[in-house]
This record gives C-alpha cells, sequence and structure tokens, in this order.
C-alpha cells in the first residue's frame, strides 16, 4: 500500500468528524500525495519525513494560492500539518503496516506566528467603534478586543440564553475546543462590553436567537452552518 493510497483510506474514516476538521486533514492527504507519489508506506524513512517538512516551507501551497501568498506554508501550519501526518502513520503502525512511525521523531514548528501579533491599544477600538454605526459591528469590536473572543466563531455562535443579565456573565460557545470536551467557557461580561450587548438586546426583534442576527446572514456566516468556521 502506498501512503497516498492510506493516507485517503484514513481520511474516508474521517466521515462523520467536524466539516472543518475533514478540509484540513484533506489538505494534508493532498500534500502526502503530491510529495510521496507512489511510495510505499514500508518505504519513507525519517529521513524523508525531514525532507518533506523542508518541502511544506517552499512548495506547499497549491498553484492558487502561490499567486496569493508565495509557494512555502507558514510555521504554524507546517507544524499542524506534520502532527497530521504523524497520526496518519501512527494510525498504519497500529494496523500493521508498518513497524514503526517515521514521523514520530520530525521537528515541528512553533505553533504561533509571531509575525501575525498585535497589540491593539483600547484607544484605538474605541475610536472604530465611535466611527461605526451599525450596533452589531460595535458590539462585535468589544467582544473581540475586550473579552478575547475567537472571531467569528464565538460571537456567531452567541444566543440570547447565554447571557446572565442578573449576575453579569456570559457562556462563550466555543467550536474550536468543542472536540476536546471544551463546548463552551464562562465569563464575566466586561464593563466595556455590556452596553453594547444592552443595546443589541433591546433592539433585537421578538423570538430572536442569535445576538448577531443580522451579520450571521453574511456568507461567512452560512459557511459556518456547516462546519467551516
Amino acid at each position: 500500500i502506498t501512503v497516498a493510497e492510506h493516507a485517503k483510506a484514513y481520511l474516508a474514516r474521517w466521515a462523520g468528524g467536524k466539516h472543518s476538521t475533514r478540509l484540513v486533514l484533506g489538505h494534508v492527504v493532498r500534500n502526502l500525495g503530491d510529495y510521496f507519489q507512489t511510495t510505499a508506506l514500508g518505504k519513507v524513512t525519517a529521513g524523508d519525513c525531514d525532507d518533506f517538512s523542508r518541502w511544506l516551507s517552499t512548495s506547499g501551497r497549491t498553484p492558487k494560492q502561490v499567486q496569493r501568498k508565495g509557494a512555502g506554508l507558514s510555521p504554524a501550519t507546517i507544524g499542524k500539518r506534520l502532527q497530521w501526518c504523524s497520526s496518519i502513520f501512527r494510525d498504519a503502525v497500529r494496523r500493521g503496516l508498518i513497524p514503526s512511525n517515521p514521523f514520530g521523531d520530525v521537528k515541528k514548528p512553533g505553533a504561533t506566528n509571531e509575525d501575525r501579533q498585535q497589540y491593539v491599544p483600547a484607544e484605538v477600538i474605541e475610536t472604530l467603534i465611535a466611527a461605526e454605526r451599525d450596533p452589531e459591528w460595535r458590539a462585535l469590536m468589544a467582544l473581540a478586543r475586550y473579552q478575547g473572543v475567537r472571531t467569528p466563531s464565538e460571537p456567531f455562535s452567541l444566543v440570547w440564553s447565554d447571557i446572565d443579565w442578573e449576575r453579569k456573565r456570559i457562556r462563550i460557545p466555543s467550536p474550536k475546543t468543542e472536540v476536546h470536551g471544551k463546548p463552551y467557557r464562562m465569563a464575566p461580561v466586561l464593563p466595556e462590553v455590556m452596553p453594547h450587548l444592552e443595546r443589541l438586546f433591546d433592539a433585537a426583534p421578538k423570538g430572536s436567537l442569535y445576538v448577531f442576527s443580522k451579520l450571521r446572514e453574511r456568507e461567512s456566516a452560512k459557511a459556518a452552518e456547516t462546519g467551516l468556521w
């Protein structure tokens, strides 16, 4: 059995998993197929895996992605894909197809891309909020800056019953960590956020479910309904 064949079989067994997970795993399967092609599972060495990691950093994207972002993947993406590669080969070990996992000791780049980190001063957000007329956008910016919610997945998953007005607490849905048994987290509603939520609640149509009902009508939210957060 080849690397590509086993990787495709591994992906097929994820048929019942989250759509977003299958999407990421599909990229990994494509990368393995493009690089190893017809190589048999048992022929892959740890050195081959090191070469594959370097290939991801220089040629891992599709031709369409290359036009927009360049040929190589980011360190964080490479690290995640190598984790999946290790899982795919570990599965082959457990099925008796190979004696050991060549991806087991491959060095993975750091998961955090420091180049994308940027501190946003509160004054900047308050200036943006003051310039924005739509109350949902104002509340979204406040939640992202002060409550630290993952945007858009967490605020767009918020329903009105997630807010405890009396205790001033909020249950924040977390699609990203749901698979790890943490579907939500509790937090106090901060003073910078509460007025925005109150205005949204006062203006919400009777019987409405989602806090950000209008923004959820956007294409990004429609895709999220299928698990594409």
